[in-house]
């Protein structure tokens, strides 16, 4: 057996980020940026009218005052988004909408409610500097300039400034393709009737809710037990995926079948069981160009490799640099100690909040099921770290994603 740090050691040395892929600007909400992106053009394109009002050259305003208005002829008028072929000469202005491109020779606006009309004249009562109401040409983007940068998740203001940095398509980090294997005589299709012995697939259910949380797809097998079975099945699956997870079979009895599957493909082991409780069986290896990981079939152990090992490796396939589960602090309310010495060990914990202060104690529900969906976080206790003694601030990974705090 390996140690959990020398597990996360070897997934980093084995994998690396996916391909490119160019999507279209208005999906890549939440995607990783392949390649710095520039703007392709000046936002916006001319100087701008920021409000309703009208055009005018600063110059032809000065002196203006409230007993000494400045009266000016309407020559045209410029439409949001347009410009006008009109250039207005001394005492004339043209009326503009909000986010008209300025005639040439304007250098300011006047908002309408600051101006009397009378025909097709105004009156204006105050002076001011050039540039007044104008968003100047490139103001918002200038040509050239970096508007997404490498690595980069992308939230939905980004996407505004790339529309308005005039891109359709985009350049992102391809997301993993993942099939999901589910191992064991005794699963049953949920929705089909159950027999004596038999259950649903809860960790494929769990696997299946967190990529859907993560926006990856993903396909799923539920195989019963048999080795030429699952052996097809991992041969076929690793044609169109990237990611194969095999849960259950994966210890040593004569109906684990995993490990024996995989010696007759030939998979590259990177490691298989490690000391790592609740998970000791998990493992992790290549076929071909596919990650394979190979998981416990016990809840609790399923979910601590899944949470631990594959979300890890996925996360480096994805190009993501943050982990998918949100770190947050707590006072610990109880004494945890190891229970085998020189192993990573994982709890389940809650968190509740006491006088502002975020507190977490071991989830102890009797129930493994009720146990695990209780759980707002996990707390590690690291291999050299034997004890944690209650009142300290610890670190806890949330795996409720609801949570507030």
């Amino acid at each position: 057996m390996i140690l959990f740090s020398e597990a996360l050691k070897r997934l980093n040395e084995n994998l690396s980020v996916l391909g490119v892929e160019s999507i279209p600007v208005l999906e890549a909400t939440g995607r990783v940026v392949a390649e710095t992106i520039r703007s392709g053009i000046d936002c916006p394109w001319g100087d701008v009218s920021l409000k309703d009002g009208y055009a005018l050259r600063s110059r032809d305003v000065t002196g203006v005052t409230e007993s000494e208005p400045g009266s000016f002829k309407i020559a045209g008028e410029i439409k949001a988004g347009g410009q006008s072929l009109i250039e207005p000469g001394m005492n004339e202005t043209v009326r503009i909408n909000t986010g008209g491109r300025l005639p040439n020779c304007c250098d300011s606006v006047i908002a309408e409610e600051d101006v009397t009309r009378h025909h097709d004249e105004i009156g204006v009562s105050y002076s001011f500097d050039s540039g007044f109401n104008v968003l100047k040409k490139g103001s918002d983007i200038t040509k050239g300039t970096e508007v997404a940068s490498k690595g980069q998740i992308l939230t939905p203001q980004d996407i505004g400034l790339l529309t308005g940095s005039g891109h359709v398509q985009i350049p992102v980090i391809r997301k993993p393709k993942v099939h999901l294997i589910s191992t064991g005589s005794e699963l049953v299709v949920p929705g089909e009737s159950l027999t004596p012995g038999s259950l649903y697939p809860s960790n494929l259910s769990t696997q299946i809710a967190w990529f859907r949380h993560l926006n990856i797809p993903v396909k799923m097998t539920i195989l019963k037990d048999s080795l030429s079975d699952l052996t097809n099945t991992i041969l076929s699956a690793k044609s169109d995926s990237d990611v194969i997870i095999v849960s259950g079979g994966a210890w040593k009895s004569d109906r684990d079948f995993t490990s024996s599957a995989l010696k007759e493909i030939g998979w590259d082991k990177s490691f298989h069981r490690l000391k790592l409780g609740p998970g000791k069986a998990a493992g992790f290896g290549k076929i071909d160009n596919s990650a394979i990981f190979i998981l416990p079939g016990g809840p609790p152990s399923n979910l601590v490799a899944f949470l631990k090992i594959v979300l890890p490796g996925v996360r480096i396939l994805s190009g993501i640099t943050y982990d998918f589960c949100r770190r947050i602090s707590a006072v610990l309310k109880e004494d945890i100690t190891h229970r085998t010495a020189g192993w990573t060990q994982i709890n389940f914990m809650t968190i509740s909040q006491c006088r502002g202060k975020l507190e977490t104690r071991i989830c102890k529900h009797p129930q493994r099921l009720k146990n695990l969906a209780q759980a707002h976080g996990i707390l590690t206790l690291p291999e050299d770290s034997p004890y944690l003694a209650a009142g300290h601030l610890v670190d806890v990974d949330l795996i409720n994603p609801s949570l507030p705090y």
